[in-house]
C-alpha cells in the first residue's frame, strides 16, 4: 500500500512515521484543562518539539484561524465554533500533509461554519495540505471538494471529480440522496 508518496509495509517505526504526518479533527473536539495555548501547544510538546518552535507554530496556527487573542484564555470557555478552530489549529500547528475532518462543521453555528468552511479552503491550497473530509453535508461537499466519494453502508457507491458526481450521478442511490429522497 502507498500513503503520502511511501510504500507502507506495516512495520511499527515505519506506522509511526506515517501517523505523525497526519491529524484529525472530530464534530466534537476535546479541550485539555488549560489554556487555548497549551492546547495547541499538545502536539508539539508530546512530539518534543523545541520551545521556540512551539511558541511560532502555535501563534501561526491561531492567527491563522483568527484566534490569537484567545491564547490564554482557558480552552473550556470558549463557544463552539471557537473551540472548532483551536482544534483545527492544534492539528495545524504540527504541519500535517494530510488532514482528517470528520464533520468538522456539524455541531456550530451557519456563520462559524462559513468561516471553517474559509480556513479549510485555505489550508488545501495554500498550505498544500491534502484534506479528507466526511460530511453528510452534500452542499458543503460541493462546495469544498475538488473529488467526492459517495459511501452507502460502508461501501463506496462512486467517486470523481465533485462537480461530475454531483451534477450526473450514475448510481440511483446518489440521485436520490442528492435530491434529498433519502
Amino acid at each position: 500500500m502507498e500513503v503520502i508518496g511511501k510504500q507502507v509495509i506495516g512495520t511499527p517505526s515505519q506506522m509511526v512515521r506515517l501517523r505523525r504526518q497526519m491529524a484529525m479533527v472530530t464534530q466534537s473536539s476535546f479541550m485539555f484543562e488549560g489554556s487555548v495555548y497549551y492546547n495547541v501547544a499538545y502536539g508539539l510538546k508530546v512530539r518534543k518539539t523545541p520551545e521556540k518552535q512551539i511558541k511560532r507554530r502555535v501563534h501561526d496556527s491561531l492567527e491563522l484561524l483568527g484566534m490569537l487573542d484567545f491564547i490564554d484564555c482557558p480552552a473550556r470557555t470558549l463557544s463552539g465554533g471557537e473551540i472548532q478552530k483551536v482544534a483545527i489549529a492544534r492539528a495545524l500547528a504540527i504541519r500535517p500533509r494530510v488532514l482528517f475532518l470528520d464533520e468538522p462543521t456539524s455541531n456550530i453555528d451557519p456563520s462559524s461554519s462559513m468561516e471553517i468552511e474559509h480556513y479549510i479552503k485555505y489550508i488545501n491550497k495554500e498550505q498544500a495540505t491534502t484534506i479528507i473530509l466526511i460530511t453528510h453535508n452534500f452542499f458543503q461537499a460541493r462546495r469544498l471538494a475538488e473529488k467526492t466519494s459517495i459511501m452507502w453502508d460502508g461501501h463506496i457507491l462512486e467517486q470523481g471529480l465533485a462537480r461530475d458526481l454531483f451534477d450526473n450521478p450514475r448510481d440511483p442511490r446518489t440521485r436520490k440522496f442528492l435530491k434529498g429522497e433519502y
